[in-house]
């Protein structure tokens, strides 16, 4: 392991995994890619056993030792997201993982959830929410629909993410690492309610799903071209013949022109539900984008059991 373990740490380093993180996913790729053969197991088999616990435990000992309490940070375990009630943009509040507590003070189980998981209330997410127990029956079973689209949208993506095979490009991996931060910024822009800020979020909204396109078609051996339009690079990803994509979609967005004029404020035209629904837009072509990239990791709802004691 003390050869392993340093060189996926500069993996998930690259990939810009948070330490919190790091553990549980160092875990699984060990299984995943260090045991030649377990016989009595599968490999899936192998990560629900008891000695999946035993990896799991000496891989989080070897963090806590080389980062100490810097592994107690969980500021960024949360994502932004917005969605529309009443016409009127509010705040999700999306956790990243999930946890829950086997034995106080010695185990608990970690999620990583590319979906909404049946058992969490989606409406906690909801930052200042309106009333809403005053509201109908539709309209919360409405307002529920919503949220768990953009959180299940914005779970997937990062999974997605965070397993792609980006090989040994800088520029691929940066592009990709810069995806979330472009529709976190967006979903910020649009609820900042400052006038010129709505505007400005179609700039990162569009440049979530450019660089999006253009790390599909790196992955693919294919060099971009140095372009904002974002059908041009929709073109050339569905004539690989690996990805379809709803133009309808690529319609409702604005323009790469006039997403460039956004970006200095020059779009005035775009209301705050207009910027809403071009950023559920994007997340609809950005999960199904990221879902078709190549990958060797699955981490999709992946749970582990691991022990609290170890970080105190």
């Amino acid at each position: 392991m003390d050869v392993q373990l340093p060189a996926f740490d500069d993996f998930l380093i690259n990939r810009q995994v948070q330490l919190t993180d790091r553990p549980f996913i160092a875990t699984d790729m060990f299984i995943g890619m260090c045991l030649v053969n377990t016989p009595s197991y599968t490999k899936d088999e192998f990560r629900k056993s008891s000695w999946f616990k035993e990896f799991d435990v000496a891989i989080t000992k070897w963090y806590a030792k080389r980062y100490a309490g810097a592994m107690n940070n969980t500021k960024d375990n949360f994502a932004p997201g917005v969605i529309l009630i009443y016409g009127v943009p509010f705040e999700l509040k999306i956790p990243l993982n999930t946890y829950q507590v086997e034995k106080p003070g010695e185990t608990a189980w970690i999620c990583f959830p590319h979906t909404v998981l049946p058992e969490e209330n989606v409406c906690e997410w909801l930052i200042s929410p309106p009333n809403l127990e005053d509201m109908k029956s539709k309209d919360i079973t409405n307002v529920k629909k919503s949220i768990i689209k953009t959180a299940g949208a914005i779970r997937s993506i990062r999974i997605n993410l965070l397993t792609a095979s980006l090989n040994d490009s800088v520029v691929m991996r940066s592009q990709a690492n810069s995806i979330p931060s472009h529709l976190h910024k967006s979903a910020k822009d649009i609820l900042s309610w400052r006038e010129a800020f709505p505007s400005i979020a179609f700039w990162e909204i569009h440049l979530a799903v450019e660089k999006t396109f253009k790390v599909f078609l790196r992955q693919r051996g294919k060099i971009p071209p140095k372009t904002h339009d974002i059908t041009i690079l929709a073109k050339l990803a569905e004539q690989t013949n690996e990805l379809t994509i709803k133009h309808s979609l690529l319609e409702s967005l604005p323009s790469h022109k006039e997403a460039i004029r956004s970006r200095y404020n020059e779009n005035t035209h775009r209301t705050i539900k207009d910027a809403v629904l071009a950023y559920h837009t994007s997340l609809d072509i950005i999960e199904t984008c990221t879902k078709a990239l190549h990958r060797k990791i699955i981490l999709n709802n992946v749970r582990f059991l691991f022990n609290t004691s170890t970080f105190k």
